[in-house]
């Protein structure tokens, strides 16, 4: 999507019918329109975004009262934006408004043979082919208030950014159709089962799937709780660790050491109960078997004392001679002879090889338990000190930052103690998310186990009705579509990452003046790290410009989907990015550098820009890729009277800003001529 013109007709601050022709210059490809704040620069970013989506961002008040107030005064009804746009060297027209009857309008036209003319298609699905309505608000963008996108947020925002630029919204609501298709063809399936018995499995899966599912989004949203509050402590950290009073700093530089050797005696907890239940699983048998040890030895020693064993006659031997009538030293043994019956009767003393075997084995074994009884008490005496030196660590740091934290909440400097408040709260819900992510992850673990036995079960009722296998297979099959969108979303997703934060780390090179880094965690929280892999505490210019990074990335990243053509996700899109009062805190240096390096990452850039945000480095940045301008000037009913004039330094000319004794109150909109 390339703009080409937009109209104005009675929106908001906007009296009459105002224009605005953009650039599109591929060289010269930055629209500049400067606007001081309540101007109407809000009200203009808007006037886009409504016209293509019927959206509005978050800081756009009263948005259901778009018409002029003068306009209404005059009686007037109607009100409408129109936007000429280019997609693929087409001409399209789109207009929206409420026409004087007051029905609301929406069309879109396309220029055939000079003249526009009706598309055929429904508008709506039209303009979200070109541009995904899931995905404009990163090109039609508000830019107060995003220092917090990536650091301060993360989680689910970031998250979600990422899934809507790779297209995961169709899909995902497929996928939510989907499970309720194949709950009802399971509850189908379970009518037409006369027993009864399939009719309960299929409701208990349901039933766990849905827990499993519930468990799930639980556990994300536990995660990024985790984020959160550990952003919001690192925050307040910093602002302990700001504070110009010496003791301040020792004790929060001690609480810090101590929580840091809390943390690493809770692991080595942690690994002595690990250690614990590995050696009762490997030495149990050896803790536990003295008894068995020592009567059995005993047993087996007093036999041989007594002659018992080895037996004095080996059973084959025996069994031989009889067999061949012969002794072994050649005499003949024949059946009936004495000689036969004494041989007969040693079978009763006789060994049985296969006894004697499992006697041999059990000697071993006994040895085998003997040997390894020392081993094993050794261990366990070893790891149950390991267990009581961490418990004991634990116990002590735990005192130790409670009384820093006591400490800290009675020091009368600055807002200390209401810091130190607010951290104690962030510390008990950082530890409550902790508590309950490890309770939703094993009941996540039992009832996947549960599904899985279920399933098991169910597969046993192999022969039933017709009518229960068909809607079977059917439940079977929606099933196999939810597994193979599931896998494709996950794998989307888990190899966007390194594309993601590369593209970013490229902005940032471009932009940060130390040596760092940005990453992205499991969370999808993104921050930045040192040469040392150590994690910054940024500042709020650092933060912005990590957010602003995210975002130039996120725009590429859709700009090269543009084409892609996928069964499961939804396109990119190329659109112009309109950016209103994106700067903020960023210093002079960083304000330039980005506002360089934006327009060589879209093809059309619309700049809404205050005189705070352009002055100095923006201006002497982008004035040569500034192909149209244009200047807001807020025109007021009143007389100037002891008011100053109010001008913005544009090529070295001053231009008005405001105008006083005006016959009508509205901001115009003038293009800003150059000689």
């Amino acid at each position: 999507m390339l703009l080409r013109k937009i109209t104005l007709n009675n929106f908001r601050q906007f009296y009459g019918e105002q224009e605005i022709e953009f650039s599109v210059d591929p060289v010269k490809n930055i629209t500049l329109i400067h606007a001081e704040n309540g101007v109407g620069k809000t009200a203009f970013l808007n006037s886009l975004l409504w016209c293509l989506f019927e959206v509005t961002t978050d800081n756009f008040n009263n948005k259901n009262e778009i018409l002029n107030n003068q306009a209404k005064k005059e009686g007037r009804k109607s009100y409408s934006v129109s936007v000429e746009f280019e997609e693929d060297d087409e001409l399209f027209l789109v207009q929206r408004g409420i026409s004087i009857d007051g029905s609301r309008q929406f069309r879109v036209f396309q220029q055939v043979e000079g003249s526009f003319t009706p598309i055929r298609q429904d508008p709506a699905i039209f303009i979200n082919s070109i541009v995904p309505k899931d995905i404009a608000r990163y090109f039609f963008f508000q830019g107060e208030g995003i220092g917090s996108m990536t650091t301060r947020k993360g989680g689910d925002e970031v998250r979600n950014s990422v899934r809507e630029i790779l297209g995961f919204k169709v899909a995902e609501f497929a996928l939510k159709d989907l499970r309720n298709v194949r709950d009802e063809y399971r509850k189908e399936a379970a009518k037409a089962d006369k027993s009864g018995q399939l009719n309960r499995i299929e409701t208990d899966l349901i039933n766990v799937e849905r827990l499993v599912q519930e468990d799930t989004e639980k556990l994300k949203k536990l995660k990024d709780e985790i984020v959160y509050y550990q952003g919001k402590i690192e925050n307040y950290d910093k602002q302990v660790s700001e504070n110009n009073h010496e003791v301040v700093k020792q004790k929060h530089s001690r609480r810090l050491q101590l929580e840091s050797l809390l943390k690493k005696a809770e692991s080595n907890l942690a690994d002595a109960m690990r250690r614990k239940s590995s050696l009762i699983k490997d030495f149990g048998t050896f803790a536990f078997s003295k008894k068995i040890r020592s009567e059995s030895l005993d047993f087996i020693d007093n036999l041989e004392l007594e002659g018992k064993i080895p037996a004095p006659f080996n059973e084959s031997l025996v069994r031989d001679i009889l067999k061949n009538h012969a002794c072994i030293c050649g005499a003949c043994i024949e059946p009936g002879t004495e000689a036969f019956k004494n041989i007969n009767s040693l079978l009763a003393k006789a060994a049985d090889p296969e006894l004697m075997g499992r006697i041999q084995k059990a000697r071993s074994l006994c040895l085998s338990l003997e040997a390894s009884f020392s081993s094993a008490r050794n261990s366990l005496k070893d790891n149950e000190r390991r267990l009581a030196s961490s418990s004991s660590d634990i116990s002590d740091y735990s005192k130790q930052l409670e009384i820093l934290r006591l400490e800290l909440s009675g020091v009368n400097i600055g807002d200390v103690a209401n810091i130190e408040k607010k951290r104690k709260d962030a510390m008990d819900r950082l530890g409550s998310a902790n508590r309950n992510i490890g309770v939703v992850e094993n009941r996540l673990n039992v009832n996947k186990a549960r599904i899985n036995s279920l399933k098991q079960e169910k597969a046993k009722f192999s022969e039933f009705a017709s009518s229960v296998n068909r809607f079977s297979r059917l439940a079977k099959s929606a099933e196999e579509i939810i597994s193979i969108i599931d896998a494709a979303l996950e794998t989307s997703e888990s190899n966007i990452n390194k594309v993601l934060i590369g593209k970013v780390n490229k902005f940032l090179a471009r932009f940060v003046r130390q040596d760092y880094l940005a990453k992205i965690n499991e969370s999808f929280q993104i921050f930045l790290i040192d040469s040392d892999e150590n994690k910054v505490a940024e500042s709020d210019g650092q933060a912005l410009l990590l957010s602003l990074t995210f975002i130039s990335a996120l725009i590429e990243l859709a700009k090269e989907r543009k084409y892609v053509k996928n069964d499961i996700l939804t396109s990119g899109a190329v659109a112009p990015f309109v950016i209103d009062a994106p700067f903020g805190v960023l210093d002079n240096k960083y304000k330039g550098n980005v506002a360089a390096s934006i327009p060589d990452s879209v093809n059309q850039v619309i700049f809404l820009l205050s005189s705070s945000h352009w002055e100095g480095s923006v201006e002497d940045n982008i004035r040569a890729k500034v192909g149209k301008e244009y200047n807001m000037v807020l025109e007021v009913s009143s007389e100037q009277g002891q008011k100053s004039e109010d001008y913005i330094s544009v090529g070295g000319r001053n231009l008005a800003t405001v105008r006083y004794s005006a016959p009508v109150e509205r901001t115009v909109i003038e293009e800003v001529a150059h000689g």
